[in-house]
């Protein structure tokens, strides 16, 4: 490396050793770029058609230098909920936007039967250690709470 005023210059990126992806993690939680690539690979015309029609961008310029990954995965990010690329999720609520709820809710208060295209709503389960972290914490404040009132009954 050069010296620069009596100091050896590092370079400006510091120096990281590459992980590899967790063992049974989903694509979509190892990382931006894996998940952008597979997304580009499976859904190239959902993302092209989606591109085009949103953001007047070709898809091909990501090949000709003209668009980085970064930007993409932004773009991509922030598509409206009507987008062709969300559908390809397999999520039944993909390209429902509000006003497709509130119609829905409309045919629910004139007719009294829940709308059959209506998506079930998403599931609530929790992740167990967070369950086991939320009930620890609620203990540790009945515990503290039933010492300070027997503090205060014997004072």
């Amino acid at each position: 490396m050069d010296r620069v005023q009596g100091v050896e210059a590092r370079s400006h990126r510091p120096q990281r050793h590459v992980r590899a992806a967790r063992p049974r993690t989903r694509l979509h939680e190892r990382g931006g770029i894996v998940s952008l690539a597979r997304l580009i690979r499976r859904h190239a015309d959902a993302v092209e058609a989606d591109l085009q029609r949103y953001y007047r961008i070709d898809l091909a310029d990501l090949w000709r230098g003209r668009l980085t990954l970064r930007r993409l995965a932004t773009l991509l990010r922030y598509l409206p909920a009507e987008a062709a690329t969300l559908g390809t999720y397999g999520d039944p609520a993909a390209g429902w936007t509000r006003t497709h709820y509130l119609l829905t809710d409309v045919f629910h208060a004139v007719t009294g039967k829940p709308h059959p295209a209506r998506p079930a709503p998403p599931s609530r389960r929790r992740d167990p250690a967070e369950i086991r972290r939320r009930d620890n914490l609620l203990h540790e404040r009945a515990r503290r709470r039933a010492e300070e009132l027997t503090q205060l009954q014997r004072g």
